[in-house]
């Protein structure tokens, strides 16, 4: 399953920017169901044989990249934040 929100910088205000909205939610939209969709199935397929090795995940995805940059940078924060006797 998946769950997709798209986010604005700014308000859609006008009818125009409404659309130009709904238009990119509806793209986004087809390129998990038609692309990602289908690559994760083939990756899936071939994991056994990538078994004891690493991999890059999401090499030309920068959303992907962005997000764990973001996630790991949250976690070093708090690992630093953390006293010390939970470490």
């Amino acid at each position: 399953m998946t769950q997709q929100i798209i986010l604005l910088r700014e308000p859609a205000v006008t009818e125009e920017e409404r659309q130009a909205a709904d238009r990119f939610g509806e793209w986004f939209h087809e390129v998990v169901r038609d692309e990602d969709y289908a690559t994760t199935y083939g990756v899936q397929q071939g994991l056994e044989a990538l078994a004891g090795t690493d991999f890059v995940f999401g090499r030309n995805e920068p959303g992907l990249q962005h997000f764990h940059r973001t996630i790991h940078r949250h976690l070093d924060r708090g690992a630093a934040a953390a006293p010390r006797a939970a470490r």
